[in-house]
């Protein structure tokens, strides 16, 4: 699916992990904002953040491989983002009943010299974390939170 996933690809948005842990999905995705995604206030535009967390609620539900599409999602925005920051979100399936579920994306920006920042990082620069182990910064929960998504999905029927 992300593979052939134009719109995230386009918006830059780079993914450091997929997983489930105890049946449910869980992903971390990152997106530098850019020109192209800042608004006349010269902040994000709120579209382009909820691009990013419809992108890793779908890398979340889906990563049972089980076809899921969203049935209803809703965000706040909680604080602006400007040209240049990072943003990370960590999507988390909070539970699955039937073909339904629901899956909450939580946005942080990155410190401002965070490796994460760095100018020149391409795909997968910075991911690896300050202790070495790769992946999701460790530090991630101490970042200012700038949005909070919730999704529920519904799994499709098998093809």
């Amino acid at each position: 699916m992300w593979e052939t996933d134009g719109a995230s690809r386009h918006m830059g948005i780079d993914v450091l992990e997929v997983d489930r842990v105890d049946g449910l999905g869980r992903s971390v995705a990152r997106m530098t904002i850019t020109e192209s995604m800042v608004n006349g206030h010269g902040t994000t535009h709120g579209g382009m953040v909820f691009v990013f967390c419809d992108s890793i609620f779908a890398l979340t539900c889906n990563s049972s491989g089980t076809t899921t599409v969203a049935a209803h999602c809703d965000i706040d925005f909680l604080a602006p983002t400007r040209l240049g920051d990072v943003l990370v979100g960590v999507g988390t399936e909070r539970f699955t009943w039937g073909r339904s579920g629901m899956t909450d994306v939580v946005v942080r920006k990155a410190p401002e010299g965070h490796p994460l920042t760095q100018a020149g990082g391409g795909e997968g620069a910075g991911a690896e974390s300050e202790d070495g182990t790769g992946g999701v910064p460790t530090d991630l929960e101490e970042w200012p939170v700038v949005a909070v998504f919730t999704g529920r999905s519904r799994a499709l029927p098998g093809r």
